[in-house]
This record gives C-alpha cells, structure tokens and sequence, in this order.
C-alpha cells in the first residue's frame, strides 16, 4: 500500500555481502535428494518443509528458490511454502498466534490482517520499528477495511488508484464515509480471503534441536560449492552466517 508513511526503494549495492546470495547461479542437478513437487504442501515429521516449486516461476527464479530452501534446510529452519503472496501467508501465521510478529519492509502485510509487523530490522542507522493494528486503530481511528480502503483510493499491487486523491484527500473521504463498500468489494476478497498453507504451530516449529554452528557452516559450504560460486563470496557469506551464529 503507498503513502501511509514515506517509503524509499534504496538501490542494492553489489558489494554489499548481503546481497551476495542474489548473484549465485545455481546448479538444480547438484542439488542432492531435492523432491520438486506440484502437489499440496507436505510438511514432515521433523517440522522442514520439502520443496515445492510453482509452474509459474520463470528458471532463474526456480533456482534461486531451490537454493534459499536449500540453506535453510542446511540450518534446520523451518519454512513455508506460500500458495500465493508471502505477505497474506505471514499475516496468517501472525493471526493465528503461530509467529509473534513479521519482519518486512512491504506495508502490504498490515492489510492483509498482520498484528504485529516490524520495519528497519535490518537497516543501518535506523531502529527497528513495530507497527499493529491496534496502535493504527487507537491513534487513527483506522480499521482494516478502512486500510482497504486506502489502497483502493492511493493505489496498490492490484489497482492503480483513484485520480486525485492524495493521503489526506483519502482519509477525509474514508471519515466521512464517501467510500462504498461495493467498490472495494474485489480488494476485499483479495486481502481478507488469501489463499494460504494453513498450519499449526507445532508442525513448523518442533521440539528438535538447531544444529551445531560447525555443522550448518559445512552445510552451507558444500551447497554454495555445488552451486559454482566462487570462493571469495563463499567466505564474505559463511562470515555473514557466524555473525548470526
């Protein structure tokens, strides 16, 4: 959603090391005992999803997905595959108590029914900020369906907007009622009827253990080592990795 706060799109920097996941190239046949499936999620015993890809990925997004679950499954993190928007799939797993907020610099999540959602996490010479429904309730007098409703007039990943209308044109037409349900009535069942991997909490987060430091860096390793990426950005990453560690 645009224009509740301002949002600026800061262009990656190709030496940052964290971006260099982005530029690996990856090899789907090194890939060892990875399941590709086009069937319902599958979540097994030990809480690690298997891979599922959609038809709609183009190759370059398809290998870049089988990578990242990949080095998940190396650090024995739990994942989800979403059906469709990752934002309506995490706002589900904060709805229903299985996460206790999510961490996205997309304000999309919020509209979708997110309680809680965290911006600037990873953001240098910025704090962390929380953002919740309720605060925006108590402080602007905003409800869900009124976020709604401002995507509608400002525009949004599934509409282009009302012409005219700015932020502050928009809440006064939200205040004083001069925005008809009917008219948001496809928005409606986009963002409050997702489509989502429904779960429960003890089936992505399990009893089982995190690996041992040394163990997940071997992993890791061997994963980037199959995928031909080359030594130098191996080590700014597995670098990056201790650090979390």
């Amino acid at each position: 959603m645009r224009h509740i706060e301002d949002i600026t799109h800061e262009p990656k920097d190709r030496n940052d090391p964290n971006n260099l996941i982005s530029k690996t190239s990856i090899n789907i046949d090194s890939l060892q005992n990875t399941e590709i499936l086009n069937q319902t999620q599958v979540i097994p015993e030990n809480g690690i999803t298997d891979i599922k890809i959609s038809n709609n990925l183009i190759p370059h997004e398809l290998n870049f997905a089988i990578a990242v679950q990949s080095i998940l499954k190396a650090f024995n993190l739990p994942y989800i595959i979403s059906p469709m928007e990752a934002d309506s799939q995490c706002a589900y797993l904060n709805i229903n108590n299985i996460v206790d907020g999510v961490i996205t610099e997309d304000n999309d999540v919020l509209i979708y029914g997110a309680n809680k959602v965290y911006r600037n996490f990873f953001k240098k010479n910025k704090v962390p900020t929380c953002y919740s429904l309720q605060n925006i309730q108590s402080k602007l007098n905003l409800n869900q369906l009124d976020l709604i409703k401002l995507c509608y007039l400002l525009g949004s990943d599934y509409n282009i907007g009302q012409k005219g209308f700015g932020i502050v044109k928009s809440l006064q037409a939200i205040k004083n009622n001069e925005v008809a349900d009917s008219s948001i009535e496809f928005l409606k069942n986009i963002y409050l009827n997702s489509n989502v991997t429904e779960v429960k909490e003890y089936e992505i987060f399990p009893t089982n253990k995190i690996s041992r430091k040394n163990d997940i860096i071997i992993k890791v390793k061997k994963v980037l080592n199959e995928n031909y990426v080359d030594e130098q950005n191996i080590n700014e990453i597995i670098k990056l990795i201790v650090k979390i560690l």
